[in-house]
C-alpha cells in the first residue's frame, strides 16, 4: 500500500474536523440542496415533494371511494384537492424546462389524469 506524501496525514484530518465541526455546530446531518440565487429547495426537490402530496390526496380518495360511506364527501375534496394541486404542480414543471424534470413531470401528470378520472372530469383534461 502506498502513501500519498505530498498531502501531510495532519492537513487532511484537520480538513475533516473542520467538515464534521461545522455540521455539528448547525445541527443537521443534511443540507438540503438549495437554489445559489433564491435560496429557495431546488426545482427537482419541490416538484418531487409535490408530487408526494398529490399522492396523498389521491390515496385519501381512494380509501372513503365508497358512496355508502359517511365520509365521502371528504373523500371527493380530496380528490378535487388532488386535481387542483396536479394542476398547479404541472404548470411549474411545464415553466421549469429541465430534462431532469422529465420523469418527475410525466408522473405528475399520469396522477392528474388519474384524479381527473376518479373525478369523471377526464375529458376536460384533455381538451
Amino acid at each position: 500500500m502506498q502513501v500519498d506524501s505530498s498531502v501531510p496525514a495532519t492537513e487532511a484530518a484537520g480538513e475533516k474536523e473542520k467538515e464534521t465541526d461545522a455540521s455539528k455546530a448547525s445541527g443537521k446531518k443534511y443540507n438540503a440542496p438549495v437554489d445559489g440565487q433564491s435560496g429557495d429547495l431546488i426545482i427537482e426537490g419541490t416538484a418531487y415533494l409535490r408530487l408526494l402530496l398529490v399522492l396523498m390526496n389521491l390515496d385519501a380518495g381512494k380509501v372513503e371511494e365508497v358512496s355508502s360511506s359517511p365520509n365521502s364527501s371528504w373523500a371527493i375534496s380530496s380528490l378535487v384537492q388532488a386535481a387542483k394541486f396536479g394542476d398547479d404542480t404541472a404548470e411549474i414543471l411545464a415553466t421549469a424546462n429541465r430534462r431532469s424534470m422529465d420523469q418527475i413531470s410525466a408522473k405528475v401528470h399520469f396522477y392528474l389524469a388519474l384524479a381527473y378520472e376518479r373525478l369523471g372530469r377526464l375529458e376536460e383534461l384533455q381538451a
